[in-house]
């Protein structure tokens, strides 16, 4: 019924809205619907419109989207690539050890709604269906919604703003306020290289401006923030401990988490979340010279004495007998296997899936336009870039 809802039958679902009272029922039932069907009912009457632009009925099925456990309800994609904009489900990765496929590269790809000219342009984050954009070659920033195809540019950041110095950004949901929020901070050194401070810049998208907060302690973090729990967190590399940005109170939590082990200067260190785990991993990648991927879960998030360690070996690793160059965490998916980007030689990208428990490696997805920066995951639902209400 969600999929192929006909017009005949979306007007009976509406019909009870358009009378004085309100049925739960309906609502419920409708709470669970696909985007795909509901953006149907803008044309079906006055009423339908209202329900799927109503604040209340966008949480209402934003909620289920991300919170439920029917496998067969689930709304999580994987953003792939955005020169052209295209997305993967993420069911047909956690089915993918199920089905029997050729070649491994079966994972297929979804066109989106979404502008088509995105050059320079990096992934901040993703949050509640919505994902941020920077297009650095104009420095313009976007929120969109990819189920919808709704995209909102941004105001400019303000002009007290730093115009160099090292970038990191992060983009997250603010319960309290249930404002959505990107953050953009900028580390600022002398001219010998000292340090100095650093200035944040905190988006707001109930408001729609720029709230800025100069001369702080120097932090110097990671370029693209990780939002889990209210927070953005962030890298400090020279510190080796994980930092966080409370959303609510727009400023660095007092209390550090310690990263589980140093990294040298030749290697490459991610932090991502566990999905549905509500938990941090941070992956130390020491590829090429002796290929190896160190992962650290945090099991329990905020405690240190949580994380557990397990180690993918990539030595061999190859598609078609060519060797795969560059290979980086992702996430970990719920099922515990681990989603990994690889370069492989001669141009294509590509995704694959690692069994810690069985440590076994399976290509699901390979293209010449995928992008390994791009890739985040999202939740389809009816969330609006311009107000973060309905559409």
């Amino acid at each position: 019924m969600a999929k192929d809802l006909p017009c005949r039958r979306q007007q009976l679902l509406l019909r009870p809205l358009t009378d004085e009272y309100d049925d739960n029922n309906v609502i419920e039932i409708l709470s669970r619907l696909p985007v795909k069907s509901l953006i149907r009912f803008r044309c079906v009457c006055k009423s339908g419109l209202a329900l799927i632009s109503d604040y209340y009925f966008v949480m209402k099925h934003c909620n289920h989207a991300v919170m439920e456990s029917n496998f067969a309800c689930n709304r999580f994609r994987f953003l792939s690539s955005i020169r052209p904009p295209e997305s993967i489900d993420y069911k047909e990765l956690l089915l993918f050890d199920t089905k029997d496929y050729d070649d491994g590269s079966c994972v297929a790809s979804t066109e989106l709604r979404l502008p088509k000219r995105l050059d320079g342009t990096t992934v901040v984050g993703s949050c509640n269906g919505l994902i941020c954009l920077h297009q650095q070659t104009y420095d313009c920033l976007f929120l969109c919604n990819p189920s919808t195809g709704d995209v909102n540019r941004l105001p400019l950041l303000p002009t007290s703003f730093p115009s160099s110095g090292q970038l990191f950004e992060g983009f997250g949901y603010d319960s309290t306020a249930h404002d959505y929020k990107v953050v953009m901070g900028i580390d600022c050194k002398t001219a010998t290289g000292a340090l100095t401070t650093t200035t944040v810049a905190v988006f707001s998208l109930k408001t729609g401006s720029w709230k800025t907060t100069e001369n702080l302690k120097y932090v110097d973090l990671d370029e693209i923030g990780c939002f889990l729990n209210g927070a953005i967190h962030w890298r400090q590399p020279k510190l080796a401990r994980i930092i966080a940005f409370d959303l609510v109170q727009e400023k660095f939590q007092g209390n550090t988490v310690p990263l589980p082990e140093l990294a040298n200067e030749n290697t490459s260190v991610t932090i991502g979340t566990v999905i549905r785990n509500n938990s941090l991993f941070v992956s130390y990648n020491t590829n090429p010279v002796h290929p190896a991927i160190t992962i650290w879960v945090m099991k329990e998030y905020g405690f240190a004495e949580s994380w557990t360690k397990f180690i993918i070996h990539t030595s061999g690793w190859s598609l078609r007998g060519i060797a795969l160059i560059y290979i980086e965490p992702v996430c970990i998916l719920e099922n515990g296997q681990v989603l990994l980007s690889f370069y492989l030689i001669g141009g294509n990208y590509g995704l694959l899936l690692y069994n810690p428990q069985e440590k076994t490696h399976k290509i699901v997805h390979e293209s010449h336009k995928f992008e390994v920066e791009t890739l985040v995951m999202y939740v389809e639902t009816l969330v609006s870039p311009k107000n973060g209400v309905g559409i």
